[in-house]
């Protein structure tokens, strides 16, 4: 197998590097080079760094770079072929190295591959589903990523290096998203491989809990918005090549893009040829949202809920109107159908906190697209007391 350098961006990681740096020193596929870029912390995370520092180097930034621009100066760094990503947070199963590296000198043309991932706690307890790779060909797998980021983690990663390099590495300009970004250059020109083996225990902690919707929505569209609409239109005919998963597809990347009117005609063509069901009558119902349309969100929201009665994101964002409209009690049983649906859904928990607990309304969070069937779980402290046991309740 060709050499493969892991890299470890740590911000303020004392508490858990050492795990993650344990996780790749335990490798059955040993590591060429391991490198922990420092980026500006003011806790130990460059004394736990240095007690390895036989088998581990380090890059030391004096303030605080970012992810993206800690992860690129490691890369930089490195002379192996193929380097593996780790959060200093996360944990690498013993044959990560091996499989991943395996998979790439197999597919020489790939310039990235991914894994499955599961979830652990603070403590490395595991917690909450599995969050499987999606697995699809060459040709469709920029469509799939383009309708939604499948990568569940940067610490599920491992890419050739020079491919990195050739598609300048991580956008260090962009707080969030940066590796959406990466993914889906790399995508768009070379073949991207997965396995569904868990090969990462990616860590929950109060930590790494952002709360920056807003920031994250911004980089998301424009990131999205860097495809010009032909390559996103061919990149989905590959994808999804049949109605009415073509149009929706299209609708949900165009919307993401905030391109709503075009989201929503393509939405409306094809209910006019007789599709209909869950998806379309929610998307509609996100985009009436945008405009500021309650009544026809709330109508179109409902009528998702017809065809799919568990659609968590429209329960949830038909609560939040009937809680606008003063009908809080409504609004709660919505709610706690939502949380009971999916487990993680920090939207419908932070709503069912807040109407319980009589907050502002207009501090009520819509959720502005469908949900992947595995969502990363939440601290209970983030959303209060109030949701505890929510379950149970009628």
């Amino acid at each position: 197998m060709e050499p493969v350098a892991v890299v470890i961006p740590a911000h303020n990681a004392a508490a858990h590097l050492a795990d993650a740096i344990e996780s790749v020193l335990a490798q059955t596929h040993q590591a060429a080079e391991v490198w922990v870029v420092d980026d500006g912390s003011t806790d130990e995370t460059a004394a736990v760094a240095g007690r390895f520092r036989d088998r581990v180097r380090m890059i030391r930034f004096d303030r605080p770079h970012g992810a993206a621009a800690a992860r690129n100066a490691g890369v930089e760094c490195c002379l192996s072929p193929l380097v593996a990503f780790l959060d200093a947070d996360d944990v690498a199963m013993p044959d990560r190295l091996m499989r991943q590296a395996g998979q790439l000198g197999s597919n020489p043309d790939a310039a990235m591959t991914f894994c499955a991932m599961a979830y652990i706690d603070e403590r490395g307890r595991t917690i909450g589903d599995v969050v499987e790779a999606d697995v699809f060909g060459s040709r469709e797998f920029l469509g799939r990523l383009l309708v939604r980021n499948r990568i569940g983690s940067t610490s599920a990663a491992m890419v050739r290096r020079q491919a990195f390099l050739d598609l300048g590495g991580f956008d260090a300009s962009l707080s969030h998203n940066e590796e959406y970004a990466l993914w889906l250059r790399m995508a768009a020109h070379a073949s991207v491989l997965a396995t569904n083996a868990v090969l990462v225990k990616y860590r929950i902690h109060a930590g790494n809990i952002s709360r920056d919707t807003i920031t994250q929505r911004v980089n998301e569209t424009s990131v999205l918005r860097r495809f010009d609409a032909e390559q996103i239109r061919r990149a989905i005919a590959d994808a999804y090549p049949r109605e009415p998963d073509h149009s929706v597809a299209l609708a949900r990347v165009f919307a993401r893009r905030t391109e709503y009117p075009l989201a929503e005609s393509l939405l409306d063509e094809i209910e006019h040829q007789g599709y209909a069901d869950a998806r379309i009558a929610f998307l509609q119902g996100v985009i009436a949202c945008h405009r500021g349309d309650m009544v026809r969100a709330g109508e179109r929201f409902r009528a998702s809920l017809e065809w799919d009665p568990d659609l968590a994101p429209a329960l949830n964002n038909l609560a939040v109107i009937e809680a606008r409209a003063g009908r809080g009690e409504d609004a709660k049983h919505l709610l706690q159908r939502a949380v009971a649906c999916i487990r993680g859904y920090a939207d419908a928990a932070f709503n069912l906190a807040s109407v319980i607990e009589g907050r502002r309304v207009e501090e009520l969070r819509f959720t502005l697209t469908l949900l992947r069937s595995v969502l990363k779980p939440q601290i209970a402290a983030e959303f209060g007391a109030a949701v505890v046991d929510t379950e149970s309740e009628d």
